[in-house]
């Protein structure tokens, strides 16, 4: 850390990229929200897994939303974790696309209320169906009302089961009429009643 910020800012990306985690570790959220776009794509997954919470939660969201699909995918669910709403909001939809299923189901409820309507949009069926009763609910009810019907008709009945009243009457006709026998029949009465009145 005696390196200044202004000659970690400095340093060139092969530089960056044959760093040891340790010394990777060791830099300052000040030295590190100094890189560059380019230089924040060029660390490797265990780079950025070798950072402090601290300096995760630090990054600019250019930085952020700088991050290829390849790093975000190979992001510890810590250091996904330690991500600010502000954070997960700036994540692009290919980037959001680009989480493992152990990843999504890590999500804390906070970012997940985060998550835009087209972020929710770019979840996969799989990605949905990782996610936990509390994440589901956490959904706000403007993305439950934008999901697709191939990302509704895909979802697990344990996952229609945890859906809100308030979210269910959010659907369109389209969306109720994506859902199988199987699904509705998971709706508990309240949700069903919910929707006949909608």
């Amino acid at each position: 850390q005696a390196i200044q910020t202004a000659d970690v800012a400095a340093l060139t990306t092969a530089q960056l990229s044959g760093l040891s985690t340790s010394n990777v570790a060791a830099l300052t959220s000040g030295q590190v929200t100094s890189l560059g776009t380019s230089q924040i794509r060029a660390l490797s997954t265990s780079q950025l897994n070798a950072l402090d919470t601290g300096d995760v939660a630090a990054l600019l969201t250019s930085q952020v939303q700088a991050l290829t699909t390849a790093q975000i995918s190979g992001v510890s669910t810590d250091a996904l974790n330690a991500l600010t709403t502000g954070q997960v909001q700036a994540l692009t939809t290919a980037q959001v696309s680009a989480l493992t299923n152990p990843q999504v189901a890590s999500l804390n409820t906070a970012q997940v209320v985060a998550l835009t309507t087209a972020q929710a949009s770019a979840l996969t069926t799989a990605q949905l169906n990782a996610m936990g009763t509390d994440q589901i609910q956490a959904i706000q009810t403007a993305d439950v009302a934008a999901l697709t019907t191939a990302q509704l008709s895909g979802l697990s009945t344990s996952n229609v089961a945890a859906l809100t009243s308030g979210q269910v009457t959010s659907l369109d006709s389209s969306q109720v009429r994506a859902l199988s026998a199987s699904q509705l029949n998971a709706l508990d009465t309240g949700d069903v009643a919910a929707l006949l009145t909608s």
